[in-house]
């Protein structure tokens, strides 16, 4: 009966782990969809949002897996971007390569926030 109930146990703790990173991907995945269904200002909006969301959680995995959809998004929506609105991208930036484990996408952000200020 002992038995029992420790795999109860631990197929419920797998069950919540699965789940629980599963949200996680699904929020990402929202979010994104957010930046590629607007175009100009409201793109750069979006990634801002995006990325500073993701910097203050210093999530790296996620920051790893948006990044190299997200960057040529971002990169194409900068000419429009509201130029009140590049400060706080580039703090964006910042957080979330400095929560990156991930050289290459850490120095990518870098490379962008240096472009910003």
């Amino acid at each position: 009966m002992g038995m029992v109930i420790c795999v109860a146990l631990l197929v419920l703790a797998i069950g919540a782990l699965l789940w629980w990173n599963l949200r996680d991907r699904v929020t990402e995945w929202n979010a994104m969809a957010r930046v590629r269904a607007v175009a100009g200002a409201a793109r750069c909006i979006a990634a801002e949002e995006l990325l500073a969301k993701l910097g203050a959680a210093g999530r790296s995995g996620a920051i790893a897996r948006v990044w190299p959809e997200l960057e040529p998004l971002l990169l194409h929506a900068l000419p429009d971007c509201p130029p009140d609105l590049k400060p706080s991208l580039a703090e964006a930036c910042h957080d979330c390569a400095t929560a990156c484990r991930v050289r290459v996408v850490a120095k990518a952000l870098m490379d962008l926030r240096n472009s910003l200020v």
